[in-house]
């Protein structure tokens, strides 16, 4: 048997549980570079031209979460009238070492507003 067949089935194992999928117009803040977090978002809105992004965030996150969404609606994309459209709040549970723990998670939804008015006329 060719030894990298053999090598690539030992290494395509399966992870025992399914993570959550992130979708294509979400930010899950962790503990990178703030900045990175906001550039992200400013190519959502801007580049791709998305008008719903979604800030996700576990934990201790929550708090720099919060902060993103509001420097992205105060700050950096103000020209593009964000607005807050949606906060969901839950709690996942798991099991660690044989020890039930619980985390919380928030959900921040910017949407663009986006006037009916022609411009400039």
């Amino acid at each position: 048997m060719n030894k990298a067949k053999v090598l690539k089935e030992i290494i395509s194992v399966e992870p025992l549980e399914q993570k959550t999928k992130i979708r294509v117009n979400e930010i899950f803040v962790g503990n990178k570079e703030f900045m990175r977090y906001v550039r992200s978002a400013e190519i959502l809105l801007r580049n791709k031209n998305f008008d719903l992004i979604t800030i996700r965030a576990r934990g201790m996150s929550i708090s720099r979460a919060v902060d993103l969404a509001e420097s992205i609606k105060n700050k950096f994309c103000q020209d593009l009238h964000i607005t807050i459209s949606d906060i969901k709040t839950s709690t996942e549970k798991y099991e660690k070492e044989g020890r039930e723990f619980s985390i919380s998670i928030i959900e921040i939804t910017l949407k663009k507003y986006r006037s009916n008015k022609r411009q400039g006329k």
